[in-house]
Parts: structure tokens; C-alpha cells; sequence
């Protein structure tokens, strides 16, 4: 006969494993071109993970000048720029020879690569961390969504 003594050891030895394994597992990252495609969310929430490391992230991007800097903002999607949700947001600083590129990207869906650097929070520290911008490319649309048929 087991004793609750011994089932309650026995469930302590399965949820260990079952922590062990979650902690150990290696996430699967895909890489392309040397940089690695990271979710923005992931950046958000795990900024020290991906600190230094060179990723390629999707989102919606906004070009500004302030004084004499060039910089761009890659929010999560549109709504989070309309309603400023700057947390939902990483900063850049643009370089010299990508200005002509941001300034058409302006308002547009992108990829990105540089290096994240969860220490540059942009402007008066507002956003969540920063990415040192090596290239940027549009999102090319596949047009308006297609109206789901009624099989019947």
C-alpha cells in the first residue's frame, strides 16, 4: 500500500521534472542572414535574452526628426503608435545612409535588422528597449483580407 506521504514525494519528483524540462528546453530560433527572427513581444519580455545579439523583427514603423537625429520607432502594430502604447515599442536611432529609407517607410509595415540593446530607451526613456538598425525592408501586403465563403 503506498502512503499519501510517499504520493506527495512522488508528484514533488514529477512537477521537478516537469520544471526542469521547461527551463531546459532550447527555443527554436530561426536565422536568416545572421539575424536571428525574433517576435517584438519576445524582445519586450526577455530583453536581457536577445541584449547584443542580432535579430530581425517585424512591425509598424514611424520615422521622426528631432533636432538633428534621425530616429524610427518599431511598434508592435499601428494601434499601439495611434494610442502612443510606447512600452509596446522599440527605439532607433537612424543611420546616415538609411534616412532616405525610413522617411519612405514611414507609416508602414517593415522588417528590420540590427542589434537589440535593451539599454537605449530612445527619447526621455519612454520606450521598452532599442535596436542598433543595420537594414530595413517593407512588408510587402497580399492585399485585402479574402471574405470567408459560406460552404453550404
Amino acid at each position: 500500500m503506498v502512503k499519501s506521504s510517499d504520493l506527495a514525494k512522488i508528484a514533488l519528483v514529477i512537477i521537478a521534472l516537469v520544471l526542469v524540462g521547461c527551463v531546459t528546453t532550447p527555443k527554436k530560433v530561426t536565422v536568416t542572414h545572421g539575424f536571428a527572427w525574433v517576435s517584438i513581444i519576445r524582445l519586450i519580455a526577455n530583453p536581457a535574452e536577445y541584449d547584443g545579439q542580432n535579430v530581425q523583427i517585424k512591425g509598424y514603423f514611424v520615422y521622426e526628426r528631432q533636432g538633428t537625429s534621425d530616429l524610427g520607432y518599431l511598434f508592435l502594430d499601428e494601434t499601439s503608435y495611434r494610442y502612443q502604447l510606447t512600452k509596446n515599442a522599440l527605439a532607433m536611432k537612424i543611420p546616415q545612409q538609411l534616412v532616405d529609407t525610413a522617411h519612405t517607410l514611414d507609416g508602414k509595415y517593415v522588417i528590420v535588422n540590427g542589434v537589440f540593446d535593451r539599454n537605449y530607451l530612445g527619447p526621455w526613456s519612454l520606450y521598452t528597449a532599442g535596436l542598433k538598425l543595420h537594414d530595413m525592408h517593407p512588408i510587402i501586403s497580399r492585399g485585402a483580407p479574402r471574405p470567408i465563403r459560406n460552404p453550404g
